[in-house]
């Protein structure tokens, strides 16, 4: 792909001279195409928002809110802007049980997100303003969807896809596949450990 993210600015290869934000956001935007043109089940963002912040990372947030609309998304995001548009929130947390670090996976309540947005504001110590900005991003949140199911999903016809599009998946199915690292999980009540072997 050439890219140029300003006006009057030549044209080059993107991944020359696009900043990680900026790599985001196109990411990003190649997603919402794609998402409009599959039925998608779900789609993961992993650390999407990296490198952007303030008015953009609310714009981000917006688009993936709007996703959200048609599909299940699932963001795993350091922003409160974006942590704060989702209608469930769930924390990623380590703990060390009987000498071995585990991760945890823990849904937040509505207090508990209020906490944890304003610690992603301001840090572990808590101040008033942090706990009140964090009430007021999550002000207009969506309610959280029980369950949706999608029906009658059907493949995608890449003809009906613009070109740039057509041009992305058939570079995807092209790609090799890795061999997923062995994961074993224990379920502890509400909350999923998950250790990975080293």
């Amino acid at each position: 792909f050439l890219f140029s993210a300003n006006k009057g600015i030549p044209h080059d290869v993107l991944k020359k001279i696009a900043s990680g934000g900026e790599l985001s956001r196109i990411m990003l935007g190649v997603k919402l195409i794609l998402s409009k043109y599959a039925q998608l089940p779900t789609i993961l963002f992993d650390e999407i928002d990296t490198g952007v912040s303030g008015e953009v990372s609310n714009k981000i947030a917006e688009v993936m809110q709007e996703m959200g609309t048609h599909m299940q998304v699932i963001t795993i995001t350091h922003l409160p802007q974006i942590a704060a548009k989702g209608s469930s929130h769930f924390k990623v947390y380590k703990e060390e049980v009987s000498g071995v670090t585990m991760t945890f996976l823990k849904k937040l309540t509505q207090e508990e997100r209020v906490e944890e947005v304003a610690e992603i504001l301001g840090g572990k110590t808590m101040t008033v303003s942090a706990l009140q900005h964090a009430k007021e991003l999550l002000k207009n949140t969506p309610a959280p969807v029980t369950q949706k199911v999608i029906n009658d999903i059907e493949p995608i016809n890449p003809t009906a896809l613009p070109p740039v599009v057509q041009r992305v998946t058939q570079d995807v199915d092209r790609a090799p596949v890795p061999t997923p690292a062995p994961v074993v999980q224990r379920v502890v009540a509400d909350q999923a450990p998950i250790v990975t072997p080293t």
